[in-house]
């Protein structure tokens, strides 16, 4: 899979042990995820207003109370010989200070929080989250700052479930953390230059967009969109022009596998039809995507627009690459839900998973996931069982 490491946009330099880890100079953003070591570029100013806008409120609130210390980035928090993290900021109580050490946090903090941008959101949604949940971290705070929300998970039994997600306005309450809350517009306040003034990026949206997003050229109209030259590898993600990196061997790999299996299932049985990318699904004005494989259903085909597609399909396929992560896991996700997909899987070539969601509600939610090895079977397809070895062969 190195290849497809490779087009991850935090620059890895292979397999470390914690004693090449411990030799590395200060002060860089080192990571150490599954053994290999990530340097992410520097966070944007306006990651670092928002971790201080939390730090200070938690902070206050912790000293207040007298119940633990905060902490925040660059500090190691080792869990494991092969997984040392550096949250955006962390809380422990008096009853787990022991685990701070002079180099590190030797142990789970009770709270982490976690600020997306496009260099670390693959991995902080993915590998660190499952480990804070695997090796007992009491709460995880996931804050988004290209939609506004703040995504609260609390530790129930010996697993996360996701306690509360505040977008765009509202309260975020701690359950570990009892009695601090902090609103939507504490977060995401960010002053103008030699102001008080904030504002979100919804409204200064140029330098945090660029930043935050892969090859951004600023909003367009459907009009601009459809005048683009043909092949380009781009998407219209909420009125926003996305140009990715080119996929890797690995994912075309894995994208023509399930188009095959699939369209064989989709033709010996009859159903409609499977299409590949570069198919465009036009879910309205503003969102225009290229999933890597689709199934229209035969009752639905006048969707079907030449080579695109005007309307949800009934099951799409995305394969993820940390270059893509962010859009597939999270505005696509809520799009693909609220315009009637009825089964959405979302394939990761990394660690060879594959995470089948279905409509429920307006909502997709999970409804399996397999890693490694097994079979998966759909509901939109009933009948059809693919295993993990055909999918990532």
């Amino acid at each position: 899979m190195n290849e497809f490491r490779e087009a991850a946009p935090a620059y890895r330099t292979g397999k470390y042990t914690y004693q090449d880890y411990a030799k590395l100079p200060e002060g860089a953003r080192y990571q150490l995820i599954g053994g290999e070591l990530v340097v992410a570029p520097s966070p944007t100013d306006f990651h670092q207003g928002i971790s201080t806008n939390i730090f200070r409120l938690m902070d206050a609130f912790v000293l207040a109370k007298d119940v633990g210390t905060v902490r925040y980035a660059p500090l190691d928090v080792q869990l494991n010989d092969k997984e040392i993290y550096q949250p955006d900021l962390l809380f422990m109580t008096w009853s787990t200070v022991e685990r701070i050490r002079k180099e590190r946090i030797n142990g789970a903090p009770d709270l982490v929080g976690e600020i997306l941008s496009r260099s670390t959101s693959y991995h902080d949604l993915t590998t660190k989250l499952r480990n804070y949940e695997r090796y007992g971290v009491g709460e995880c705070w996931i804050v988004d700052p290209r939609d506004r929300s703040v995504e609260v998970f609390v530790r129930e039994g010996r697993g996360f479930l996701p306690a509360r997600r505040v977008e765009g306005s509202g309260t975020v309450e701690s359950v570990v953390l009892a009695g601090f809350t902090i609103t939507i517009a504490q977060v995401f306040h960010y002053p103008r230059p030699g102001t008080s003034t904030g504002y979100f990026i919804d409204e200064e949206p140029g330098e945090f967009r660029e930043a935050l997003q892969p090859y951004r050229t600023g909003e367009y109209t459907s009009q601009e969109y459809a005048g683009l030259p043909v092949g380009t590898p781009r998407q219209f993600i909420c009125g926003e022009l996305i140009v990715t990196l080119p996929p890797t061997d690995a994912h075309q790999t894995v994208s023509a596998n399930l188009t095959q299996l699939m369209s064989g299932f989709v033709r010996e049985n009859g159903l409609g039809t499977v299409r590949t990318v570069p198919v465009e699904v036009a879910l309205d004005d503003k969102n225009i995507y290229r999933p890597d494989v689709v199934f229209i259903a035969a009752d639905r085909m006048d969707v079907v627009e030449d080579e695109n597609v005007a309307g949800a399909p009934d099951l799409v396929v995305e394969v993820i690459s940390p270059d893509t992560f962010y859009y597939d896991t999270r505005p696509k996700l809520r799009n693909y839900g609220k315009y009637g997909v009825r089964e959405y899987w979302i394939v990761d070539p990394e660690i060879r998973s594959v995470e089948i969601r279905v409509l429920e509600g307006g909502k997709l939610l999970p409804a399996r996931r397999e890693e490694g090895n097994g079979t998966v079977e759909s509901e939109v397809l009933a009948g059809l069982t693919v295993s993990l070895e055909d999918i990532f062969a």
